[in-house]
């Protein structure tokens, strides 16, 4: 931290951490440290699978409200709808379930192999899994990545691009604006394609 580290990746991930096989009893150390030292932003992969969700909470408890960012980890076959897939790169077969149980590698034992989140799972699971409002959502969705990477979005306010989701009561995307422009649009009768601006 004293060094400039201000970003910590895959924290509690299943890859990094010895399976715990009660979460409320494993070695204090590092990740202790990590979610009470407020120079540092911690992201976790909100699917509940490379993360149980009492240490989700537990790090929304911990951190300050700048200091948790939610990403998907994704890679090829994010965002696939279910089903069997033959993916590029020597990865090779690899079935997907839901957003929220990975990608698993079906020739060695449904091993897990990446995240299969899009960010707007990423989004449903903060409301959805954790019990988070839209506020909090938002916030670690897209306030926090933005703010850490030094981009002008993230949040509704003057000066900042109007890149916005609207979403319905399900959390399904309704319109995508980019710039302030609509570039898709799920309303009746209305062109995917539509260019107003607002």
């Amino acid at each position: 931290m004293d060094a400039g580290a201000r970003l910590v990746t895959h924290l509690f991930d299943t890859f990094a951490m010895p399976p715990m096989t009660d979460l409320g009893v494993y070695p204090a150390g590092l990740t202790d440290y990590l979610l009470l030292e407020d120079r540092v932003a911690c992201e976790i992969i909100p699917d509940g699978t490379h993360v149980p969700p009492l240490l989700v909470e537990k790090t929304f408890r911990c951190k300050p409200p700048g200091g948790l960012v939610f990403i998907t980890d994704g890679n090829f076959g994010a965002g696939l709808p279910p089903g069997d897939y033959e993916l590029p790169q020597a990865w090779g077969r690899v079935r997907i379930r839901s957003p929220y149980d990975g990608i698993r590698l079906i020739d060695r034992g449904m091993e897990l192999a990446s995240s299969a989140l899009s960010p707007i799972d990423a989004f449903r699971a903060a409301v959805r899994l954790f019990g988070k409002d839209l506020a909090a959502a938002s916030r670690v969705c897209a306030r926090n990545p933005a703010r850490l990477l030094g981009l002008n979005k993230g949040e509704i306010a003057v000066g900042r691009d109007a890149d916005l989701l609207l979403l319905d009561a399900d959390l399904q995307v309704r319109t995508t604006l980019v710039g302030g422009a609509t570039v898709f649009d799920a309303a009746p009768g209305k062109p995917a394609e539509q260019e107003e601006r607002v």
